[in-house]
């Protein structure tokens, strides 16, 4: 069934709800907002300096916590103290999330640390490193630890940056470590080029992690995305995964989310340290030649990611879809030998599938008894309150509302099963409605100009994603123009897509892509789906990446129209096929 969702008669009403800004924060934003610790950070860094501390940063081995990493890096060569700024980011299986107590034996006594995404809940780490006499910065953007009674458990150090852990501390707290952390450098650095760079990581990272894209985050990554199709506005080793990535003439957030992210997120899914080479590459800012052969590199890893992740899930698939039939809810799965750094993914594409939270689970090498996984979410389930709640059964834990990762004894997982599936039930949870479609807005398909308007009107909104998520329009009675006998075309060699065109804009589907055929390849349709901008050989063409098609109501009433078009198309034919054979007469 086709429902309409809401009572929005605009795009510019629709977003405004949807993000809770006004139209003209939405087009004209010159706020400036403001963090608390921001200049006590630089003024303390700034010290460091002086006093030729050596200045250790301590990331993640996601988007978020290399692009942050790299952000610092950049900022503090720019200044000339890059050789006295060593990042440390922490190797994903045999460390796991966040500074340890082992990595802080690794830095001098008496300087200085900094934790970006992460930091909030490491009160032991941090506690080490003061007692070696160490500064401690704490940039971070995940909820802290909660004592018996509820109260947040904060770090000792020096100074914290975490507007989600601190209330009020900053005048919007969606940021990621990298926004933060281009915050940070921004008040380090007066280098206008250098703070494109930092910019252009911050955009990726802020998609990456699937930050709101509302408040101050709309504009480091409207900007952001701008700034990545000049070279002079990337580290070399970025813009050449821009390049081998095909995503150098236009960038958008899908090319960020489906492109760049998974490229960049690969080694550190299949090797324990693999998170440095990311690293490397988009802080890399030398020649162009040495940055293609890196970025080939992150291309043949996400290569072999890919074949992993579709093999693991078919086998998680399968166990998913008995667990619902049974109505064991949320999917709970034991995947041993599954390879560590793709069970998000896994648990991820399995919440989507059936439509609840994931956990996916496996045994660790070298540690009898114990399982290890991560936690996807699905709709608007608070993935670690759920979690939370079976916390008498875990090792270990952390994440926030979409993803989680934990650790549990192998004699505790029915319990804790058990325990999830009735918290869930308790909570009120129903199966999503599969078959239902829903739109924000309905266009007529005879009213091109109107329908012109809209198209425009959504990319005027954007950028879109988490917090914005993109209008979606039911075009009513489009009439396609057609390729050659047919109103369709199959795109690439396996048909991974099919198009249609109509005057104002193409039609794409890269799910179901025999759907249309199936409906019987009419001229005239119905079609709900999302719109975007289309940019190739310097040409832009709207875009409708549609989830829905159907013959229109209104397709008798179009017989006229259509056959006035084909009159005009032979015609315009015949007129070309004339022009040729009169400058061959010419030649």
């Amino acid at each position: 069934m086709i429902l309409k969702r809401g009572s929005y008669s605009s795009v510019s009403e629709l977003v405004c709800h949807n993000t809770g800004m006004t139209e003209e924060e939405l087009l004209h934003d010159q706020k400036v907002y403001h963090i608390n610790g921001l200049d006590n950070a630089a003024a303390m860094l700034t010290k460091a300096i002086k006093d030729q501390k050596t200045v250790y940063v301590f990331g993640d081995y996601d988007v978020d916590g290399v692009c942050a990493s790299a952000i610092i890096k950049t900022g503090m060569s720019s200044i000339g103290y890059g050789d006295r700024t060593i990042v440390r980011l922490p190797k994903r299986f045999s460390e796991g999330y966040g500074v340890t107590e082992k990595a802080v034996d690794e830095f001098e006594d008496d300087q200085v640390l900094v934790t970006v995404d992460n930091g909030i809940a490491a009160s032991e780490p941090i506690k080490k490193a003061k007692e070696k006499g160490m500064q401690v910065i704490v940039i971070d953007h995940h909820l802290p630890p909660l004592d018996a009674d509820g109260n947040a458990i904060l770090p000792s150090a020096d100074l914290i940056i975490d507007p989600k852990a601190i209330a009020g501390s900053a005048d919007f707290d969606g940021y990621c470590g990298a926004g933060l952390a281009y915050r940070l450098m921004c008040r380090m650095t007066q280098d206008g080029r250098i703070k494109w760079k930092m910019l252009c990581l911050a955009a990726i990272a802020t998609i990456a992690d699937a930050m709101p894209l509302t408040g101050e985050n709309r504009r480091i990554v409207r900007y952001g995305l701008a700034g990545m199709t000049d070279m002079r506005r990337t580290t070399s080793g970025l813009y050449s995964l821009l390049l081998a990535c095909g995503c150098t003439e236009h960038v958008t957030e899908e090319m960020i989310s489906f492109k760049i992210a998974p490229c960049l997120n690969a080694p550190g899914r299949l090797f324990d340290n693999g998170a440095s080479e990311s690293y490397k590459l988009i802080s890399y800012d030398g020649t162009l030649a040495d940055a293609k052969k890196m970025a080939q590199q992150q291309l043949e890893w996400n290569a072999t990611r890919k074949e992993l992740s579709d093999k693991w899930t078919a086998k998680a698939t399968e166990q998913a879809d008995t667990d619902a039939l049974m109505n064991r809810k949320p999917i709970v799965l034991r995947l041993d030998g599954i390879p560590e750094g793709i069970a998000g993914i896994i648990a991820g594409r399995v919440a989507e599938h059936i439509k609840c939270p994931c956990i996916v689970l496996a045994q660790v090498q070298g540690e009898t008894g114990l399982l290890k996984g991560s936690a996807r979410s699905y709709g608007d389930t608070d993935l670690y309150g759920l979690i939370r709640e079976g916390a008498d059964f875990l090792e270990r834990f952390g994440g926030h509302k979409e993803a989680a990762g934990l650790a549990l004894l192998e004699d505790n997982l029915e319990v804790f099963k058990t325990r999830m599936y009735d918290v869930y039930a308790q909570s009120g949870h129903t199966d999503v409605e599969g078959n239902d479609i829903y739109y924000d807005l309905e266009v007529d398909g005879d009213d091109g100009k109107t329908l012109n308007s809209i198209l425009d009107e959504i990319q005027k909104f954007g950028p879109y994603g988490q917090g914005n998520p993109q209008p979606v329009l039911y075009i009513k009675g489009l009439l396609l123009t057609p390729f050659g006998s047919s109103y369709y075309q199959y795109m690439g060699d396996s048909h991974a897509a099919v198009r249609l065109s109509s005057q104002e804009l193409d039609c794409v589907a890269f799910n179901d892509v025999e759907q249309f055929e199936r409906i019987g390849a009419p001229a005239v349709i119905d079609v709900v789906g999302t719109a975007t901008v289309n940019h190739y050989m310097g040409k832009s063409r709207h875009r409708l990446e549609f989830c829905y098609v159907a013959k229109s109501l209104k397709a008798a009433s179009k017989k006229s129209a259509l056959a006035s078009l084909l009159a005009q198309r032979a015609k315009e034919r015949s007129a070309d096929r004339q022009n040729k054979e009169e400058d061959k007469e010419e030649q």
